[in-house]
């Protein structure tokens, strides 16, 4: 039980590795070690019936704080109360270990459900395939689909899932009617593919964009008839390449070549000055005799029937076959160890070192294989079963299998793993679908009816069988099936969490408009979205710009006020930053085609599609809402597909296509002036034209010493095919320096910034880097450069295809980049890579204070991850900046400091340890503590100051409302306690003024009594002046008769004598007396009338008193009366 436990705990740990640590349980928190501490803490003897330790709630919670490194105290008590659920008071380990069981189980099930893959609608696709669609692959290189039917039409789909180009494959040694294609393999280091034919014959094809498939070399008089391909290149020498096939009678079939990016096989002598497009064939018997020396051959008896796959796996060395037989159902044939190769490397004209199989692992399935499948960081097979059965081997155990998934009713005719879900994807011949869970062996979900609707009603009809191929896109969760000729598409919806949509469609472009400082974006869906880069908050939304038609490119006026939309509809429309369309471009006859470009010059907007020539609109006949295009004077000049271009000032336009050539033109005249050919595929025939083929071309036009006649120095730049970026002088045709950006990547995207300072790349992988191109190919042109420039930084922005990208210059003239990605997000990046944010988000960003932040520290997006920096570059090294800046520089930051982002420590690990490893991030006061968000709002709040230098002279706004002083950019740090000081003493002279202020003379007749003269006033009264210093003068001075009226004092004794009377008496008799003396007089007249002094006849009603000093012990006195 303690096993399953920890099993499942490690399992669940995995799968919430996303989620806090404060927004767990605090049982998710437990590990192996944690359970088995508390088993044996519980397993001490206790005092109940069963010797088993129980523990109160205060016993349990001070346990497990010395048991376990994690938790709270709070936590431990609500733990205990959900344990203890009879109410008993009391815990032992079957109550706690029953308790977590049942959790497991809970999440179990909530887990299963959350990982059934949920499915959009079933697209049927249109296929133009007539017949049998015998395979379909995923050219990564190429960011295609790749198909090829029974009949030899090979068909090539976008991303968009659109037929794009299809081509007939051939060949002499049958009638067209009769061909019959049975499989193919792409090769896809060499750009080539390779079609086997029933003819008993593998073609050869150059495959790219274009889809011309030229078939140059073609293998013949093949022994038996293949039936099945894979192939495998190694990918850290391309020329390292190998190419297995199966056949009808059980054979593996292998060939090999170590020099396969110079040549397949040797041209004859005879043909080595023919053209290119003429096809020689090589015999396989000229491999096996060893006449042709650039392959070699291996043939093995595998099976006694078919071989239905083959495929080799490079993590094991081996070739994997199945057929549908009993005893050979699936063979492994392991390949002997290489044999070592000098430093130096082999011989372009040296034969490769032939390897054989040095032994073969058989797996026996009841009734054969259809079908199989490797995954590579499990190391199992998955085998489609004819007896209905998938199957789970390990490679080196073929006894019995490690698994076995029952459910479907009819044989499997295809397996497919999903490596990254840890998931099996089955497909029965009766058309049910299956996803299984490869750890827990359980069917997740079942799909019926995944086929087109009156499909079984034409097959019964044609007496056919129907044929299923299924392939499963893992980057895109896309799936495939094929059904004879018919192509169907399941794209599963992704679970979104932290992740962020600016769009719901891929992106095609992204602009900012330094006029307005917004930001435009595009997507494929035809939305255009306006947004403000200072806090991402989106402005205005048109939907449906081009009506249905899907939009292909986004491109900003240079004057800044209009921007430019194409779609695949052949239109282009001009819009305004208030979303207004002023004018629609009708290019193409009204055709449907793609617009690729568009270019602006002065006079003349230039439309590039797919086409070798391109179309021009004259400003001239922007009068009409609708513009059709006007007749360019010059001819088309380029051989192949025109893909990008860019102005050249005053009169010109440089236009590349997709052989790599470019052609500078002249405006005025509108014929082709210069050609720039050093990288053209016309003249590099030994290379593949997808090295050459270029996106982007963008000027430098800061670079004013490169002018008309300088041959030094490089003012354009292009970038395209295989990650390579160029720099050229455009006006000499040169090409200067050129460096690979991004290495293994089939195809790049850039941008420059305003000042020519920095250039941005980004690849189909996501990855972008940015480079200092400052002094970068500035004067150099009789040797060419090969150095790349300095490298900024590098991340990876997205997951998928950056679609593009622009720089953004804000405050304080701060460079920031944005992108666009076709996984339907837009970002903002400071130029280390910290993302400030994507546009489209909850959260909204300050711009300024990301400026101001030393750090520049993102402070709206979650995503925290430490940033890429080069190597040969110090975390604290400054920003290159434009000399114009200011002397504040910007430091490469640091990983912010986050519970998430630090990995777990070892249990064991040393205190040096953890401190060297925290050293390495830094706390972001700025967000995570309340002085920085107060000092925030603070700065917020603040009072905009025109002058850019501190004011000295003006007290701080924000010190006086806070009532804090003004200790400059610190004053809101708390201070520490001032220093004590000494209590003062009071000086002698206040406690001694006789001695500092007063002859002697004065004192003595003072502390004599001397007496002083008498004074008179001005009536003539006298009076006597007394010594102050004199203690029993002082007593008298004070009389009470002269300061007080004789009424008032003969009432005052009157009173006291009254109140001493009626104490003495009691109430009734003091009542009676009261009236004998008083008569008609009340209480309220003495307090009323009489205490106004009141006059002597009502003073005599009193009864004679004597008159006494005042009595201090009388209860009642006036004051109490009033």
């Amino acid at each position: 039980m303690l096993s399953f436990m920890a099993s499942i705990t490690n399992r669940f740990s995995r799968d919430s590795h996303t989620t806090s640590a404060t927004e767990q349980k605090v049982e998710s928190k437990l590990n192996v070690r944690d359970l088995e501490a508390l088993q044996e803490g519980f397993s001490c003897a206790g005092q109940g019936y069963d010797n088993k330790l129980s523990l109160t709630k205060e016993q349990f919670v001070e346990a497990l704080v010395l048991i376990l490194s994690r938790g709270t105290r709070q936590e431990y008590n609500e733990l205990f109360d959900k344990i203890d659920i009879t109410g008993d008071g009391v815990v032992n380990w079957d109550k706690l270990a029953s308790h977590l069981l049942l959790e497991f189980y809970e999440k179990d099930d909530r887990m299963k459900k959350l990982s059934v893959p949920q499915w959009k609608d079933l697209k049927t696709l249109n296929s133009p395939h007539k017949d049998v669609i015998q395979k379909m692959v995923f050219m990564k290189h190429l960011s295609r689909y790749l198909t090829v039917s029974k009949e030899g039409l090979v068909t090539m789909w976008g991303l968009d899932m659109k037929p794009q180009r299809s081509a007939k494959a051939t060949t002499d040694a049958c009638r067209p009617r009769d061909l019959w294609v049975t499989d193919f393999a792409v090769m896809s280091n060499i750009n080539k593919v390779a079609i086997a034919f029933t003819s008993k014959e593998i073609a050869f094809c150059n495959i790219s964009i274009k889809l011309e498939l030229t078939c140059q070399t073609k293998l013949c008089d093949i022994i038996d008839t293949p039936i099945c391909l894979d192939h495998w290149h190694n990918p850290d020498n391309p020329n390292e390449t190998i190419l297995a096939w199966g056949d009808v009678a059980g054979y593996l079939n292998v060939l090999f070549w170590s020099q396969a990016g110079i040549a397949l096989f040797e041209k004859p002598s005879i043909m080595a000055n023919e053209r290119e497009e003429t096809t020689f064939s090589v015999s396989l018997n000229e491999i096996i005799q060893k006449t042709v020396k650039t392959a070699t051959y291996l043939r093995l008896k595998v099976h006694s029937d078919w071989v239905r796959q083959v495929r080799y796996i490079p993590q094991l060395e081996a070739f994997i076959t199945c057929a549908t037989v009993w005893n050979s159902s699936l063979v492994i044939s392991w390949l002997e160890k290489p044999p070592s190769v000098t430093a130096a490397g082999r011989s372009p004209n040296q034969r490769p070192e032939a390897r054989i199989i040095s032994r073969s692992s058989v797996f026996t399935v009841h009734q054969g294989i259809n079908a199989f499948d490797y995954h590579e960081g499990q190391n199992q097979i998955a085998t489609a079963g004819v007896n209905y059965q998938v199957c789970l081997w390990n490679p080196y155990v073929v006894s019995k299998p490690n698994g076995l998934l029952r459910g479907h009713v009819t044989s499997v005719v295809a397996v497919q793993f999903h490596c990254s879900k840890g998931r099996l994807l089955s497909l029965s011949r009766d058309r049910v679908l299956r996803i299984w869970d490869i750890q827990l062996q359980v069917c997740l979900q079942r799909m019926a009816g995944v086929f087109p609707k009156g499909l079984e009603d034409e097959s019964a009809n044609s007496r056919k069988q129907i044929i299923t191929r299924m392939l499963f896109h893992e980057d895109k969760l896309r799936l495939f099936l094929t059904f004879n000729h018919s192509l169907t598409m399941l794209e599963m919806k992704v679970k979104v969490r932290d992740r962020v949509f600016t769009h719901e469609k891929p992106l095609v472009g992204v602009i900012f408009n330094t006029t307005v400082n917004q930001v435009v974006t595009a997507c494929q869906g035809g939305t255009i979205s306006f947004w403000l880069v200072d806090t991402g908050q989106r402005v205005k939304n048109i939907s449906r710009s081009h009506n249905d038609a899907e939009l292909t490119c986004l491109v900003l006026d240079p004057a800044g006020n209009l921007f430019y939309t194409g779609s695949t509809d052949g239109t282009i429309k001009i819009w305004d930053m208030n979303g207004h369309c002023h004018h629609t471009l009708i290019c193409f006859g009204g055709a449907q085609a793609e617009v690729d470009q568009v270019v602006i010059l002065k006079r003349a907007v230039i439309v590039m599609g797919s086409s070798n020539h391109f179309t021009v609109f004259r400003t001239t006949n922007f009068r009409d809402h609708y513009v059709y295009p006007s007749e360019w004077k010059g001819g088309p000049e380029h051989c192949d597909d025109v893909l990008t271009g860019v102005a050249l000032p005053p009169n010109g336009l440089i236009t590349g296509s997709y052989d790599g050539e470019l052609v500078v033109w002249n405006t005025n005249s509108e014929m082709a002036a210069r050609r720039m050919t050093q990288r053209c595929k016309r003249m590099n025939e030994e290379h593949t034209d997808f090295l050459f083929n270029v996106s982007r071309l963008r000027l430098l036009p800061t670079r004013k010493h490169i002018g008309s006649g300088s041959n030094k120095g490089a003012n354009l730049v292009s970038c395209g095919g295989n990650g390579i970026v160029r720099f050229w002088n455009a006006y000499s045709c040169i090409l200067i320096g050129e460096f690979i950006a991004h290495q293994k990547s089939s195809n790049i995207i850039m941008c420059v910034d305003q000042t020519n300072e920095y250039l941005a790349t980004g690849d189909i992988e996501g990855n972008v880097k940015v480079w200092n191109i400052k002094e970068y190919c500035m004067y150099e042109g009789e040797e060419e450069v090969f150095l790349p420039p300095e490298l900024v930084s590098e991340w990876a922005a997205h997951v998928d295809l950056i679609s593009g990208m622009t720089f953004c210059t804000r405050f304080e003239r701060r460079t920031f980049l944005i992108t666009a990605s076709t996984d339907c997000s837009v970002a903002l990046w400071t130029l280390y890579g910290v993302k400030v944010g994507v546009f489209g988000q909850e959260l909204r960003w300050k711009l300024e204070l990301v400026i101001r932040d030393a750090g520049m520290v993102s402070l709206a997006s979650t995503d925290t991850s430490p940033v890429q920096v080069p190597a040969d570059r110090t975390p604290d090294q400054e920003e290159t900046k434009d000399p114009r800046d200011s002397d504040e520089s910007i430091a490469t930051p640091v990983p912010e400091f986050r519970v998430d982002n630090i990995e777990p420590f070892p249990e064991d690990a040393p205190l040096n340890d953890i401190c060297s490893i925290l050293s390495g991030y830094r706390i972001n006061a700025w967000k995570h503590t309340m002085l920085g968000k107060e000092y925030q709002e603070a700065r917020i709040a603040k009072r905009q100051r025109k002058q850019p230098q501190s004011i000295t002279d003006l007290p701080s706004v924000a010190g006086e409302r806070y009532r804090k002083p003004n200790y400059g950019p610190y004053y809101y740090l708390q201070l520490g306690t001032f220093d004590p000081v000494e209590e003062l003493e009071q000086p002698d002279f206040m406690d001694h003024p006789e001695e500092y202020f007063m002859d002697k003379d004065d004192l003595n007749s003072l502390s004599n009594s001397a007496e002083l003269p008498v004074l008179e006033d001005s009536n003539g009264n006298t009076h006597d002046q007394h010594n102050v210093y004199n203690e029993s003068t002082l007593k008298h001075i004070i009389d009470e008769q002269s300061l007080f009226p004789s009424c008032r004092l003969h009432f005052d004794e009157q009173m006291k004598h009254t109140n001493k009377f009626l104490n003495e008496r009691n109430l009734n008799e003091s009542s009676q007396t009261y009236d004998h003396h008083f008569g008609d007089t009340t209480i309220s007249d003495l307090t009323g009338s009489q205490a106004t002094c009141a006059p002597s006849s009502q003073c005599n009603r009193l009864p004679p008193i004597k008159q006494t000093k005042p009595d201090t012990t009388v209860g009642l006195s006036q004051k109490s009366l009033r």
